[in-house]
Formats: structure tokens, sequence, C-alpha cells
């Protein structure tokens, strides 16, 4: 996440290139972003560094049961 005056920046990543969830990430980012007091949010998918399972916290292991 990137603040730059009254604009926040959100990098996400997902598990593939492929991921059908992709466009409800995002939607549920600009949801929660839009919340807070910007004038602008945008949203930056990246795959760098790449996504991998030690990557989840440990609440989401928890969630997960992993």
């Amino acid at each position: 996440m990137a603040v730059e005056g009254r604009t926040v920046t959100v990098r996400y990543t997902l598990t593939t290139m492929a991921c059908g969830l992709g466009p409800m990430i995002e939607s549920g980012i600009k949801e929660v972003a839009d919340s807070l007091p910007f004038d602008e949010v945008r949203t930056e998918l990246v795959f760098d560094p790449p996504w991998s399972p030690e990557r989840i916290s440990a609440e989401g292991r928890a969630f997960l049961g992993i």
C-alpha cells in the first residue's frame, strides 16, 4: 500500500494469473479502502513477489485449518 496525498494505491497479488476471484478481490479492496478518508483509491495487480502458501498470515492459516 502506498499513500500519496489523498490517494491510496493498494498493490495485491493473486495465487495464479488465471485466478477467477481477481475481480471480486479488487472490488473488496476498493470497498474497504473507500471507507477510509481518501479521495482516490487505486489498485495495482502485481506478481512480484510471487504468491506462495508461506505468505498466508497466522490468522489465515488458522481459518483454513493449516
